[in-house]
């Protein structure tokens, strides 16, 4: 009785209860049903429904959306934060009032961060669809005023990196390769195999040990 006399939420709602989220399909006086967004019904008691915090997403009419977008340091955040309104403004979807905004919210490692915050129809199905036009709409727009929108850049540290040399040998011979560790005076060098004549062997030698003849 509490509920209905309260009526936080009314019949086709769209609301948050506990951990069920979906529309409410029914009102009774001991229990209260709502349709999950995939197609489940669910019978919530009363005294829970009550007892818990309720969200209600459809209780107005607009509800806001907002997106992270991050261009290149080099890009002129004016710029950007213009191309981006002109883009929404162009969906007839978007609502003018309130109006979008683009703020600056993370300097991160490779890009600024740009939220958007924009409000749309707050039916689950509208708003997911709007949101995901004004996404569209804002990369293209970004893309053809020329403002890169980088991925992540992440740096590697080695703790005993190589370095690999090329070393050119005398007219007629062989290249040679030296690998160098940092701070090791002593490299490496890898020719290739010559015999006793210092002549160019094609062939390979086996790693068998044939010290013993019995193995042999």
């Amino acid at each position: 009785m509490i509920l209905l006399a309260a009526r936080p939420f009314r019949l086709n709602d769209q609301v948050v209860i506990g951990e069920h989220e979906g529309t409410v399909i029914q009102v009774k006086l001991r229990t209260t049903t709502i349709q999950t967004y995939d197609g489940r019904m669910v019978s919530i008691p009363n005294q829970s429904v009550f007892n818990r915090s309720i969200i209600n997403n459809t209780a107005s009419t607009a509800r806001r959306s907002h997106v992270m977008l991050g261009i290149d340091y080099k890009a002129d955040i004016a710029t950007a934060q213009q191309v981006i309104k002109t883009a929404l403004d162009r969906l007839e979807t978007v609502e003018n009032t309130p109006e979008p905004i683009v703020l600056v919210r993370e300097l991160a490692t490779s890009t600024v961060n740009l939220e958007v915050r924009f409000w749309v129809n707050s039916r689950r199905r509208e708003f997911l669809q709007v949101t995901s036009e004004a996404i569209q709409a804002m990369k293209e727009g970004l893309q053809a005023a020329g403002i890169e929108m980088p991925t992540e850049i992440y740096t590697l540290t080695f703790r005993n990196p190589q370095r690999i040399e090329m070393i050119s040998g005398e007219p007629g011979s062989n290249d040679r390769t030296t690998e160098r560790n940092e701070g090791d005076n002593e490299g490496r060098s890898t020719e290739g195999n010559t015999d006793r004549n210092n002549q160019p062997n094609n062939y390979q030698t086996s790693s068998r040990d044939f010290s013993d003849p019995a193995r042999s």
